[in-house]
């Protein structure tokens, strides 16, 4: 795994550092951990090398630039990255959890905190807590799909095209039944919403709602059918509101 952490507190970025160390060594895990006094430095590393992916970020707030506006960057270069922020104050947590954070630990900081976040981390990367789906593609491969690595499908031409977030599309073979029906997985039990007639969205990838259409961190914009927007709506709501209460 690999891990960038920020702060402009030498103290707090070396004891974090060093928590961090230990609890992957704890777990006979490798880990490569990258720290920034400067957010500006992190942003500009990513932005020159975009082979530069992390797998966890975990910054401070109150920077030279602010933490919220990294994490919204850091969003758009890499939709998949786990996000996690500490902060002497709660005043910025709804604004957090809007940029999608998976944590959010206020200072001062101590073992247990760290440990406790670093334990649901690893769970989450951990293989066997991955939902994955096998579909047989145009070529008539098995494809393996990790269920939330899909930003949205989309039904075209009797095919079901799942786009990715690292940009891929698949496309499946000729659909024999309704689009929906012939999705393979539980679409509310992994947060997608049917907004169209011909798109499912994950809703882990929207960043915001228009009146007729949904804004993913990759800026695509999904069509939200006029008959069902005030049930869509009220669904994205209770998605982001439920997220802040996690």
């Amino acid at each position: 795994m690999k891990i960038a952490i920020c702060d402009d507190s030498k103290i707090d970025l070396q004891y974090v550092s060093n928590l961090v160390e230990e609890f992957f060594k704890s777990k006979q895990s490798t880990v490569k951990i990258d720290k920034f006094l400067n957010p500006r430095i992190l942003l500009n590393k990513l932005t020159e090398d975009d082979n530069q992916l992390y797998d966890l970020f975990i910054l401070d707030i109150v920077m030279s630039q602010n933490g919220i506006s990294v994490a919204q960057r850091i969003n758009k270069l890499f939709p998949n990255a786990v996000i996690v922020f500490q902060s002497t104050s709660r005043d910025f947590a709804v604004e957090a959890f809007r940029v999608r954070a998976f944590d959010y630990i206020l200072k001062p900081l101590n073992r247990l905190q760290i440990f406790d976040c670093l334990n649901r981390v690893y769970e989450k990367f951990s293989p066997s807590n991955k939902s994955i789906i096998q579909i047989k593609d145009s070529e008539l491969y098995l494809t393996t799909i990790v269920i939330q690595d899909i930003a949205y499908i989309e039904s075209y031409n009797r095919r079901l095209i799942f786009h990715m977030n690292d940009g891929r599309s698949i496309y499946s073979t000729t659909l024999r039944n309704k689009f929906l029906d012939s999705i393979p997985f539980d679409l509310e039990a992994n947060n997608f919403v049917a907004c169209h007639a011909s798109f499912v969205v994950n809703m882990n990838q929207v960043k915001s709602i228009s009146n007729n259409s949904f804004i993913l961190f990759n800026s695509r914009s999904i069509p939200i059918s006029k008959r069902s927007y005030p049930t869509i709506k009220k669904m994205y709501i209770d998605y982001l509101v439920g997220n802040e209460h996690e």
